[in-house]
């Protein structure tokens, strides 16, 4: 799942283009991967998301998961990162 802050608290401006970015990772996990991401989901709050544009946080595996589930999907979610930020995906 990936965390995106808003501007409820504090000034954050530019937050819509890291719920973009956010919304648009996301969408080409499932597309590849279906279920893998359980979406964006948006609090109150910056999480320094104001420091860079696409700033993210990601939350990988639960108590439900091993460490090995959360490392193959963190695997899996650098190899799309990767194409997404290359623009490939």
């Amino acid at each position: 799942m990936f965390v995106v802050g808003t501007d409820t608290r504090r000034p954050f401006p530019n937050w819509r283009q890291n719920y973009a970015f956010a919304t648009g990772l996301s969408d080409k996990l499932n597309e590849k991967y279906p279920g893998l991401s359980q979406g964006v989901r948006v609090k109150d709050g910056i999480y320094n998301q104001s420091l860079h544009p696409g700033a993210v946080l990601v939350e990988i595996g639960s108590t439900e998961n091993t460490t090995e589930e959360a490392v193959r999907s963190a695997r899996l979610l650098a190899g799309i990162l990767a194409g997404f930020i290359a623009g490939e995906e």
